[in-house]
């Protein structure tokens, strides 16, 4: 038999060298597990990696903490079999007046702390005037001349606080009053006959308040407890009001 030329030989074996190449990539694409290693340049890393995802801001991180800590009737779930029934809040002419009175404590000792936060321009969420007005018209009372047992003691507690808790309290409080603003007053307005408080008139810019608040707690971390204690607080408040 004749032997093939050199010429055929090193084709065959091109031929070979392709085929198994084929194959190899074929089993590469089929398997995970295989990578085809190339002499192209690797790319650049901004370019494998995937855009990173934007941080919770502060007040996104607080609303966090809070939701955690809120109990199923706040969040709207049906109570559980076995849990006490509701009982149906009331709220007196008596029991608003210390409420107010109460409020206008904490709400000043709020207003005056915040004057000395930088950054923070928040005259228009202050209510010392309008609670003033309102225990003026409703009960005849000089609010120069109110005192609070559990007011003062809010006050005094807050004193106590770095900054950084004292606006965990500080945006609970105040905005807690607006977001659930039309339930109470219309409970005020059911069960005592009072109307149009001034505590409840419309504050608009709230959310320029909020931007100012994000800016100062940039970089801030929410202590879930600081939280809880304001919680804690609030429902003293609250609590005056609704016996």
């Amino acid at each position: 038999m004749a032997s093939r030329s050199p010429r055929r030989i090193v084709l065959a074996l091109v031929l070979l060298l392709l085929a198994t190449v084929n194959a190899y990539v074929v089993k590469v694409n089929s398997r995970s597990s295989y990578r085809v290693v190339t002499s192209r340049p690797s790319t650049s890393l901004s370019s494998q990696t995937t855009p990173s995802t934007p941080k919770a801001s502060y007040l996104q991180h607080l609303k966090r903490a809070s939701i955690k800590l809120h109990t199923s009737e706040q969040l709207g779930k049906k109570p559980k079999p076995g849990d006490a029934p509701r009982r149906a809040p009331e709220v007196s002419k008596d029991s608003l007046r210390e409420w107010l009175e109460c409020s206008l404590i904490v709400h000043r000792g709020f207003d005056e702390c915040a004057d000395g936060i930088s950054g923070l321009d928040a005259h228009i969420l202050r209510m010392s005037s309008k609670i003033g007005h309102d225990l003026k018209s409703i009960y005849n009372v000089d609010s120069e001349n109110v005192g609070n047992e559990l007011g003062e003691s809010y006050v005094e507690f807050l004193s106590g606080l770095d900054v950084k808790d004292w606006m965990v309290h500080y945006y609970n409080f105040k905005f807690a009053h607006f977001a659930g603003g039309k339930q109470i007053y219309k409970l005020i307005q059911s069960q005592t006959g009072v109307e149009n408080l001034r505590f409840y008139e419309e504050v608009k810019g709230r959310e320029e308040v909020k931007g100012m608040i994000e800016g100062i707690g940039e970089g801030w971390k929410v202590e879930e407890e600081e939280v809880g204690r304001s919680f804690e607080w609030a429902g003293k408040v609250m609590r005056v009001l609704m016996k």
